[in-house]
């Protein structure tokens, strides 16, 4: 029964110098939000939900994926993001898109409609934050009592 025991102490170890280095890391952390934004404008991340907009629009999401797929090629050809193309360029594409269709690609539009549990809206980033406040306080309480105890 001694064996287990060293593996589970070098986990601990392991642990409590990796929380460490992340505490260490978090206190001097600085979000450059422009430069977050210009990198999720890069990857394409609204493809899917332009195509949930076409097929909103009742357009078969298999064919709306085809047709996102080559605005997509469009944009990597010519060095441009969605978020760049006109409504014009998007109605070129199909006569599906709308008056609205730009908000489909409009990155604080698409965080903030994530409204499921955990997802990225505000409210939901909100709810979050309180949950990891109330759990932090009770570890924190209950690290203090053994400590103390």
């Amino acid at each position: 029964m001694q064996e287990d025991k060293e593996p589970a102490f070098d986990a601990i170890d392991t642990v409590a110098d990796s929380l460490r280095a992340v505490e260490g890391m978090i206190s001097t952390l600085q979000v450059n939000a422009a430069a977050m934004r210009a990198g999720a404008s890069g990857g394409y991340m609204a493809a899917t939900d332009l195509a949930d907009y076409l097929a909103a629009q009742g357009v078969p999401f298999r064919d709306a994926h085809e047709v996102v797929g080559k605005l997509v090629l469009r944009c990597e050809r010519e060095g441009r993001t969605l978020q760049q193309l006109t409504l014009e360029d998007l109605r070129a594409a199909s006569s599906a898109f709308g008056d609205d269709a730009l908000a489909a690609v409009d990155l604080d539009a698409i965080v903030a409609k994530r409204m499921t549990e955990g997802g990225t809206g505000h409210e939901r980033v909100a709810e979050q934050l309180v949950r990891a406040r109330e759990a932090l306080e009770a570890d924190t309480a209950w690290l203090t009592e053994r400590v103390r105890g």
